[in-house]
């Protein structure tokens, strides 16, 4: 039991330690300004690795971009598929419902021209 308390005693003492020295204020003079950051000029590297890296992920990035569009464009011609195909059901309904009423005679449906691209 003994060692069990000199355990934690220790323990303690160190953790009441490092919350006193996290409280402390740092030993820089509060009114000395911070010099400012330096600025880096970078050049361009000439090592074959670290050029092709950078042109992979330079593909990569346009890869993406136009996979993005060609998504979106995929999508909006499925919607304008999808408006023409309920339009043309709506014409056909209003087409039977005024022939089964005997209004006026029944016209065929023209079918819309599908744009391949």
């Amino acid at each position: 039991m003994n060692r069990i308390q000199s355990i934690l005693l220790v323990t303690a003492a160190a953790f009441s330690v490092n919350v006193a020295f996290a409280q402390t204020p740092g030993t820089a003079d509060a009114g000395a300004q911070t010099p400012a950051p330096e600025v880096r000029i970078v050049t361009p590297t000439t090592d074959p690795l670290v050029q092709k890296r950078n042109d992979n992920a330079l593909a990569n990035k346009q890869y993406k971009e136009n996979k993005k569009a060609a998504a979106t464009e995929y999508k909006e011609r499925v919607k304008a598929a999808k408006s023409d195909r309920k339009q043309l059901k709506k014409d056909a309904t209003s087409q039977e419902k005024s022939a089964m009423s005997g209004d006026a005679p029944a016209a065929p449906l023209q079918a819309l021209p599908v744009n391949k691209e």
